[in-house]
């Protein structure tokens, strides 16, 4: 299957599984020198009524969870954003009013608001001592959360292993509570690294960022404090986080074509942000 038909399965699956789909938003993440590619999501999205933004992004693989994860969740809106791999597949009909309503239970107790939900990803499920240890591959985040993390994953790590180290930050700190929705909701993920399919040029791109290009994979004890140190002064001064990405300048197309250029791809979506691996990222925003 190619990655589009990945894509394909992925969003319809998560709009279709949806009690209320209308209050759901994706936000694609895709890259600059793919065009063929953005040019076929494209003219998938316009068929389809779903609420979805088409980020466009200078490739960046060595700068992976701060130049799409954490810009992922930064051009999205709503309470909660759901980083996704396009080849996630979700089973669980009404998923988004389990999340919403157990949510909102527990938040009763918690009113810092910073809340981490995990669900069965499929991939750290199935390793020995599967998300006590790993965390969850495709963690669900509260906005406080967001804010508090300055993202969706630590910036200081490039590629692999930031999922994880999320939540060691979430274990460390009293002030997050972690919602178990393990045993409620559930997804495919048609990996290499779940032992669904084979490696292809999008699945290795985490291997070539993480070991050939020597991207740093965990954090140091003091770097898990700073975590810390932001969100005691969030909570106890009533500070009000505000977060803000550097983007790099795009060369401009010839002379002339500019405003065609931006018209056609400004027109279909909300937000576009064109700035730079050939496998998108999804995040989903209730």
């Amino acid at each position: 299957m190619c990655r589009f038909e990945y894509l394909k399965k992925c969003l319809e699956s998560f709009f279709e599984k949806a009690e209320k789909p209308e209050e759901i938003e994706a936000v694609i993440l895709m890259d600059l020198d793919d065009t063929e590619y953005c040019k076929t999501v494209q003219d998938y999205c316009l068929k389809k009524k779903y609420n979805i933004q088409l980020v466009i992004k200078r490739r960046d693989i060595v700068a992976f969870n701060e130049s799409y994860q954490n810009h992922g969740a930064q051009c999205s809106f709503g309470n909660y954003v759901w980083a996704l791999n396009d080849e996630c597949e979700m089973l669980t009909d009404s998923w988004d009013v389990i999340i919403k309503e157990n949510a909102k239970k527990l938040m009763r107790n918690v009113p810092s608001g910073l809340m981490y939900i995990a669900i069965d990803d499929d991939t750290h499920m199935k390793l020995e001592a599967g998300i006590d240890k790993w965390g969850c591959c495709f963690p669900i985040l509260s906005l406080p959360a967001i804010e508090a993390i300055n993202g969706l994953i630590p910036a200081e790590i490039g590629n692999w292993g930031g999922d994880t180290w999320l939540f060691e930050i979430f274990k460390e700190h009293a002030s997050f509570t972690i919602l178990d929705l393990t045993k409620k909701i559930t997804i495919i993920h048609h990996s290499p690294h779940s032992g669904r399919r084979e490696p292809d040029e999008a699945s290795e791109t985490g291997r070539i960022g993480s070991e050939v290009l020597c991207t740093k994979g965990r954090l140091n004890k003091a770097e898990v404090n700073k975590y810390g140190i932001r969100i005691k002064t969030i909570l106890e001064e009533d500070y009000s986080p505000f977060s803000f990405w550097i983007k790099e300048p795009v060369s401009p197309p010839p002379p002339g074509k500019a405003k065609l250029l931006l018209n056609k791809l400004t027109k279909p979506f909300r937000c576009i942000w064109r700035a730079a691996t050939r496998s998108p990222r999804s995040h989903f925003r209730l």
